[in-house]
């Protein structure tokens, strides 16, 4: 028998024991909606390589949201390093407005915003994992 995958089937999900992508793609999403709607009130802090970098950051984001599925590994794969990657790079900005910036208005504000991404990646880094133990690849 001829057995056609069709994409708009919501059952191949269930098929995949632990799956999280939705969980991720929902983790992913607000963490490039927090770069994006913050990034206008720390304008003035940062430079215009940041402007750069907070914008691929979102996009990235947002794609890899995008093109989550359980059909497709390789992203799970991709989500979770991207997510460990993103505790690491956050969460050393935390602790680096902490110490050096703590004083003013707006290093509060970008330590507070560092955790809160830090946070978020944490817990996608969490899913994507589970994620891959119930595809079992790792």
């Amino acid at each position: 028998m001829n057995e056609e995958k069709n994409i708009f089937d919501k059952s191949v999900e269930r098929r995949v024991e632990h799956y999280y992508g939705d969980e991720m793609r929902r983790f992913f999403f607000f963490a490039a909606f927090i770069l994006v709607f913050t990034y206008p009130f720390l304008s003035g802090v940062t430079s215009v390589y940041h402007i750069m970098f907070v914008i691929f950051c979102a996009l990235l984001l947002v794609f890899l949201a995008g093109i989550t599925s359980p059909l497709h590994r390789w992203v799970m794969i991709v989500n979770t390093f991207i997510s460990f990657f993103g505790v690491i790079f956050f969460e050393y900005n935390g602790i680096n407005f902490y110490l050096l910036e703590v004083k003013t208005f707006s290093g509060v504000l970008l330590f507070a915003l560092s955790h809160i991404l830090a946070i978020t990646f944490f817990f996608a880094f969490y899913y994507g994992l589970k994620t891959l133990r119930g595809m079992r690849l790792i």
